[in-house]
């Protein structure tokens, strides 16, 4: 709630280049991946005042959303200190609050279908309620994946929840052939329309003849027109040079749900849908802190309602150790850095040095 005030405060008194700018991406100058959002909120506004409404509206109610479901399921899990560090972990919602440059962006779209679609497939659903909440996820994730063409590396969590699902085999593999379908159909386009510099700057001039600052185009809408390259060309630099950060990172970020006692097959789903999230984005994008908090919140959405159903246990841990896993560390959108982790400085620059 810190966040989402934050979001309405400053949405009122600039246009943001990310958190706006990439939700204004539309068809206006041309056919362009990420393009379906904006171009349905054109439909309905025209101004900037209620373009932004309409874009800030719409992000708290997927943020509204998805937290509803976390609460629901953190309330009625079994009482436990690790139960208070997953909720409570830097690398889940309250990435929002410590990030909030990255905190309304449309990674929100995907995780709000993700979240649909475990409501849909709890054991005690009732036939409407599946039936909206499946719909609702349909709809979300198409939109997401038109919207912004890295809702595709969510598919693999897609597929882990419907396995795990009490569904008829033939039900769960029509679900999963339709979101499949989706991101198929959203990675060719964005392949063949990725945007061009002139394109980039069509829509920059469209916005600003609408009222919009011209700061509006200076993040996502400007990435439109790097075009030029290689898009993997600095993947070896990125691993390279940035993995022996990102790990240290990364075991911070997954700790909470480390305080559960998972089967392998369970380990090695979560480890198989962080990676097809990380890895490819993380080549195509610096925003490196941002991916793992994708990936982490991914994870524990589909934790939280095996840990409240009671069918994982979690370890009883002392107050202070998860004090010191919650509140000791941060990590930014961008690339991590080891000042992040004040406490364990010292431990994670030696482990750097190891891994370099």
């Amino acid at each position: 709630m810190i966040s989402a005030t934050w979001r309405v405060v400053t949405a009122s008194r600039r246009d943001d280049p990310w958190n706006t700018g990439d939700w204004l991406i539309d068809y206006s100058s041309g056919f362009v991946r990420r393009g379906l959002f904006g171009s349905l909120i054109g439909l309905f506004s025209w101004s900037p005042a209620s373009a932004t409404t309409m874009i800030v509206g719409t992000q708290l109610a997927l943020i509204l959303f998805v937290t509803t479901f976390v609460i629901a399921n953190v309330m009625r899990a079994p009482a436990s200190m690790a139960i208070v560090a997953v909720a409570l972990s830097p690398s889940f919602l309250l990435f929002g609050v410590l990030e909030p440059e990255a905190a309304f962006r449309k990674e929100w779209l995907g995780l709000a279908s993700l979240t649909a679609l475990l409501i849909a497939v709890e054991p005690r659903a009732t036939r409407r309620r599946r039936q909206i909440a499946l719909t609702g996820s349909m709809a979300l994730f198409a939109l997401g994946v038109l919207s912004h063409e890295a809702t595709i590396v969510l598919l693999p969590a897609f597929l882990w929840v419907l396995a795990r699902s009490n569904w008829p085999r033939r039900e769960r593999l029509r679900f999963f052939a339709a979101f499949a379908s989706f991101s198929l159909v959203a990675a060719l386009l964005a392949a063949l329309f990725r945007g061009s510099e002139e394109l980039s700057m069509e829509l920059c001039r469209s916005l600003i003849d609408r009222g919009f600052d011209p700061v509006v185009c200076t993040g996502a809408i400007d990435w439109l027109g790097r075009t030029t390259g290689s898009t993997f060309s600095s993947g070896d630099y990125l691993f390279g040079l940035r993995l022996p950060l990102l790990l240290p990172v990364a075991i911070f970020a997954s700790a909470p749900l480390a305080l559960f006692n998972w089967t392998r097959m369970q380990v090695l789903a979560f480890l198989s849908i962080s990676s097809a999230i990380v890895v490819p984005l993380g080549l195509v994008s610096l925003d490196h802190g941002r991916w793992l908090w994708l990936a982490a919140t991914t994870c524990t959405l589909i934790a939280l309602p095996e840990i409240r159903r009671n069918e994982v246990t979690g370890l009883n841990l002392p107050s202070a150790v998860v004090f010191v896993l919650v509140f000791s560390w941060t990590f930014s959108h961008k690339q991590p850095r080891l000042h992040q982790l004040p406490v364990f400085n010292r431990l994670l620059q030696t482990l750097s040095e190891v891994l370099g």
